[in-house]
């Protein structure tokens, strides 16, 4: 064992101070200098915007199930919050989903097919693949009988 030679106690640490002396500094240090560390870490992320984008898709894809489980837990805590984002993100690509609904519907997606389902037993729940599978089917021979 070395002694901390700030206050004499013993550090197993291969610094010279020991691990409550290192704590006491360091949080002194980031009251002391807080707008600079915030200045240092706005400037890190606006030059690193890839590389952090790349981490943090990396990490997604490696931990999907803890990410949709903390998406999960936030939008439960958050409702009010995550209802105002949710709308502002509609009235901000009103054309995108507009689009997509229109694709959706086109080629009959899981999503679109689950959707009239949910719908028309006016309850919610997942489809199993047989079912959607048969729906859209329906659909499909709807359209061409309609057509005809």
């Amino acid at each position: 064992m070395k002694t901390c030679s700030k206050c004499g106690g013993e550090s197993d640490s291969s610094g010279a101070w020991c691990k409550p002396c290192k704590n006491k500094y360091s949080k002194k240090h980031r009251e002391t200098n807080r707008e600079k560390l915030i200045e240092y870490a706005r400037k890190y992320r606006e030059e690193n915007q890839e590389k952090i984008k790349k981490g943090r898709k990396k990490f997604n894809d490696n931990n999907k199930i803890k990410v949709n489980e903390w998406v999960k837990n936030w939008r439960d805590r958050n409702s009010e919050k995550f209802k105002k984002v949710r709308k502002n993100y509609r009235e901000r690509h009103k054309e995108k989903i507009k689009e997509k609904r229109r694709i959706d519907t086109k080629y009959c997606v899981d999503s679109y097919i689950s959707a009239l389902l949910n719908k028309r037993l006016k309850i919610k729940f997942r489809p199993p693949p047989e079912l959607i599978e048969a729906k859209r089917l329906q659909v499909l021979i709807n359209r061409q009988l309609k057509e005809n």
